[in-house]
């Protein structure tokens, strides 16, 4: 019993680390350098039930290679520890019963934050959260057995993950082929998708002055965002200026300390057809 009270105390922490960050979306604005990523306030649209509509994008660089890495790598590794954990606290714990406790412990913390309206419901959400707990749990677990498997049927391995590579690849160029030619042609140019990951961007603009812009954050909060010449733009049909930027418009920010924006993120108009 009292093996188990360390690591079931670690288990309540993290959980609730959890439902601050992920759930609560209470988090702080994110400092590197002189550049600072702001993912706070509450996000709201429609649902994505379309697995990979979202990863796929990201793969592929669409919206840049930060807010991509952020989303996936984030969603991931931020789940390792719960499914490292939940071993030590329930020790008969099987692969197949972690595999269930991924899947619904993902869709419950989607749904509540599309219940309180705090985050998108989003099934590759969902996916990726679900591999950070099997990830964590696999550490734990399954890979010293992994490593002796993979000793004995290695050709098995090696053949099946050639045939897996040849469907992906072959896969994707059939999923390319059967875009509409502008869609095709915006993709391969990196200029389709919403930069914002459907999530609506830091805030909307309120008001645009000379050298600055006002937004609306997600918290109701204004705050004023100064602009230079060396602040950079990009919308969803490539490069941008100040001039593009518009009242109404949803961005994501990067800003500095003095609340400078070095990269301005404009999301994509859903109500457009």
């Amino acid at each position: 019993m009292k093996q188990k009270l360390f690591p079931a105390i670690l288990l309540i922490a993290y959980i609730g680390l959890i439902v601050k960050v992920l759930i609560l979306k209470d988090i702080p604005a994110l400092h590197f350098g002189y550049v600072t990523l702001d993912f706070s306030g509450t996000h709201d649209g429609s649902a994505n039930w379309t697995p990979l509509k979202t990863i796929i994008p990201y793969l592929l660089g669409s919206g840049g290679w930060l807010i991509g890495g952020m989303n996936i790598i984030g969603n991931i590794v931020l789940l390792v520890p719960l499914g490292f954990l939940i071993p030590f606290v329930f020790t008969t714990t099987n692969w197949k019963q972690i595999i269930v406790v991924s899947i619904l412990s993902s869709f419950l913390i989607e749904g509540i934050q599309a219940i309180l309206h705090i985050g998108i419901f989003d099934i590759d959400d969902v996916i990726l959260n679900a591999i950070g707990i099997m990830i964590g749990y696999w550490k734990n677990t399954i890979w010293p057995k992994f490593l002796v498997f993979v000793k004995k049927y290695k050709i098995l391995i090696s053949i099946v993950t050639l045939v897996m590579v040849a469907s992906i690849y072959f896969g994707y160029k059939s999923f390319i082929k059967s875009l509409p030619p502008l869609r095709r042609e915006m993709l391969k140019k990196n200029k389709c998708c919403d930069l914002c990951g459907g999530t609506g961007g830091t805030g909307k603009i309120i008001s645009i002055e000379r050298d600055n812009f006002t937004i609306q954050r997600k918290d109701s909060v204004q705050q004023i965002i100064k602009i230079t010449n060396k602040t950079a733009y990009k919308t969803s049909n490539g490069i941008a200026s100040f001039k593009d930027l518009k009242i109404g418009n949803h961005v994501t920010l990067i800003i500095d300390e003095s609340e400078t924006a070095s990269l301005v993120l404009v999301c994509q108009d859903h109500t457009k057809p």
